[in-house]
């Protein structure tokens, strides 16, 4: 059986001390452990899972101009959209400013959360006759996105798994800012003018991969599209932002 031995009242008020040296020991000890387990670890499959790397689908320039755009609307009322939010990363960022600048305005993400939908890619196949696969973003998952939202402390994002046509704007007063990234022509076409319509005065759209002959320029002719049946102006910043403002 195990006695508790007294510590001397001497010795009693250096107890704080005597922790701290023994943290200062093992520090040292857990860091070359760690050094040890991530050297062996980066030649393995894995070395990919242990390095930090750029995770936004936006250039730094970009993802300024998106703040600067929130900066602009905090105080117009009306929601904040991300349509084709992915994993969730840029969300994350862009919450992250909003939080720097005290905005409490809600956020509603909205994606398929599986990859892009098959009348979708079938129209950019075989009326835009693009010769691409479009087998990306299908490895997600809305409880992905929403755990991401949880590890960084983010509660006023609410997600919308689906197509967004199918999105009940009628439940939305007004929209104060919007970031479309849908890439492809049909859903960005279809979405315009249902986020344009609830679009309060002074907020904000920007359309993203506006920018001809890629991969995803059916986004960029479904903004030209719109902009000229509403005879708006042609406003394309930071090489594939389409800016559209009410």
């Amino acid at each position: 059986m195990l006695r508790r031995i007294a510590i001397p009242s001497g010795i009693r008020g250096t107890r704080k001390h005597l922790v701290r040296i023994m943290n200062n020991i093992a520090s040292p000890i857990r860091n070359a452990t760690y050094s040890v387990i991530k050297e062996l670890l980066y030649h393995t499959p894995l070395k990919n899972l242990l390095f930090g790397r750029y995770l936004y689908m936006f250039e730094p320039n970009q993802l300024i101009f998106l703040c600067q755009c929130i900066k602009e609307v905090k105080d117009i009322p009306g929601v904040f959209m991300d349509i084709g939010c992915e994993k969730g990363h840029t969300t994350v960022f862009l919450n992250k400013f909003m939080d720097r600048l005290g905005i409490e305005h809600k956020y509603i993400a909205i994606d398929t959360f599986s990859g892009f939908i098959d009348r979708d890619i079938q129209y950019e196949t075989e009326k835009r006759q693009k010769s691409y696969h479009y087998d990306d973003f299908r490895m997600n998952d809305k409880k992905w996105f929403d755990r991401t939202m949880e590890m960084n402390v983010i509660s006023r994002v609410e997600s919308w798994k689906g197509d967004v046509r199918n999105f009940d704007f009628d439940e939305i007063e007004s929209v104060a800012f919007c970031l479309l990234d849908v890439d492809l022509y049909e859903p960005t076409r279809d979405t315009l003018p249902r986020v344009y319509e609830r679009l309060a005065p002074g907020g904000i759209i920007v359309v993203d991969d506006c920018k001809d002959d890629c991969k995803w320029d059916g986004a960029f002719h479904a903004y030209q599209e719109f902009i000229s049946r509403y005879d708006l102006e042609n406003c394309i910043l930071c090489d594939k932002l389409g800016l559209i403002k009410k």
